[in-house]
């Protein structure tokens, strides 16, 4: 039995859905080397086979799934005695890498297993009785997985509730740290927030984000908002005091000072020179 659906993703989403679908293999069906624009993820419910990534291969059956990433060249084939049946999920977005971060999966660690096999089988089954054709089942779709992917943090043994290391890189410290500030710089996020979502010490924290990137975390999130703030100030329906809050910063009078001081005129200024 095989399911194919496509959809045409919601425009400017946080997440895109563009398949989702489930298949019980042949004995040997194989798919691939192939290289995917979005990421695909396949949740194994019976039978075992064999994925392919980065030159390694990895022997997985029920109870167990597969990430493939954008841009790796991958391939997998079902076993010649016990096929395996999945579902599998195909998605984008601007923040799926960074919701992807948090589950511990990557190219270099595309395998997982998962213990709640009926809230994940539930999720499929959902998507299934979908009416895709409008707004609100694209909605919807778009709803189950972050369900899904919340379930995956969940189960993820990468994330370690006592202690262990959140990520396996200072790259992806950072990396994480940018993407929480990006997402958190319109209200007042501190340097010691930042560092306990990524689960470390404050003081390392600023070394290895200063080694990386060139800025402390402050230094980062003031440029970030300043960058929002240009933009902001192109719309004149706003005061300053509007653009202000917009960007974190509750005082008009703290955010021009600081304004003035990395961009060299006034919020004012730069408006008339737009």
């Amino acid at each position: 039995m095989l399911e194919h659906i496509w959809i045409n993703p919601i425009k400017n989403s946080d997440l895109k859905v563009y398949q989702y679908g489930y298949e019980e293999c042949q004995p040997n069906h194989s798919y691939g080397p192939a290289n995917r624009d979005h990421y695909l993820l396949h949740l194994i419910s019976r039978g075992s086979g064999i994925f392919h990534c980065k030159n390694k291969s990895y022997s997985l059956s029920a109870g167990q799934g597969f990430l493939i990433t954008p841009g790796t060249i991958t391939s997998y084939r079902a076993d010649e005695k016990e096929p395996w049946t999945y579902s599998w999920i195909g998605f984008n977005g601007a923040n799926a890498e960074f919701y992807l971060a948090q589950t511990g999966l990557s190219a270099e660690n595309p395998v997982f297993q998962y213990q709640d096999t009926n809230s994940f089988s539930q999720i499929f089954t959902s998507l299934k009785k979908l009416n895709r054709n409008t707004v609100t089942g694209q909605v919807r779709m778009i709803g189950y997985l972050y369900m899904l992917l919340a379930l995956l943090m969940e189960n993820s043994s990468l994330l370690s509730i006592q202690g262990k290391a959140f990520f396996s890189s200072k790259e992806e410290y950072v990396k994480n740290a940018a993407a929480y500030i990006q997402t958190n710089y319109s209200r007042k996020v501190t340097v010691e927030e930042i560092a306990n979502y990524v689960r470390l010490n404050r003081s390392y924290f600023g070394v290895i984000f200063k080694e990386l990137t060139g800025l402390t975390p402050q230094e980062f999130l003031i440029d970030f908002r300043i960058d929002k703030a240009k933009k902001l100030l192109s719309d004149m329906s706003m005061s300053i005091g509007d653009v202000s809050r917009s960007v974190g910063y509750d005082d008009p009078l703290t955010f021009s000072k600081l304004f003035k001081k990395n961009v060299g005129v006034s919020p004012n200024a730069y408006r008339k020179n737009i």
